[in-house]
């Protein structure tokens, strides 16, 4: 999956560099500025969302129970980052199972051989779920 997205990295980047010439700006290191830009907003939202979902948990909760309980910062950053990684995952296996398909295809692999890979793909799959 990986190598697969290592692949893909320069030609990904060269077309980004020249969106960035396109746009007007002389140096490649706006994209470092716009990803970062992108990653901080992106996390802003998923903190916002992951501490919203909690708090309505928990007032469901105190509702049933009849007892609060707190919440607290570092659970709240901790499930808000943790998101990210599986998301990146369950991306890249799709597309490691896209291409085992365009693969077997092409006749490039046995259909055994893609049956037991997308397999071994959805056990990976299935835990990350």
């Amino acid at each position: 999956m990986f190598v697969r997205l290592g692949e893909q990295l320069p030609a990904t980047l060269s077309g980004a560099v020249a969106s960035i010439a396109q746009s007007g700006h002389q140096n490649p290191w706006w994209l470092v500025i716009y990803a970062l830009e992108i990653n901080l907003a992106l996390a802003l939202l998923r903190f916002i969302w992951v501490s919203a979902s909690l708090h309505l948990t928990l007032f469901k909760v105190q509702q049933r129970d009849g007892h609060l309980t707190g919440l607290h910062l570092r659970g709240v950053l901790a499930v808000s980052l943790s998101g990210v990684r599986e998301a990146i995952t369950l991306a890249g296996m799709h597309a490691e199972r896209e291409e085992i398909f365009n693969l077997a295809r092409q006749s490039k692999i046995s259909d055994e051989t893609s049956r037991k890979l997308v397999r071994e793909i959805d056990l990976v799959d299935a835990r990350y779920r």
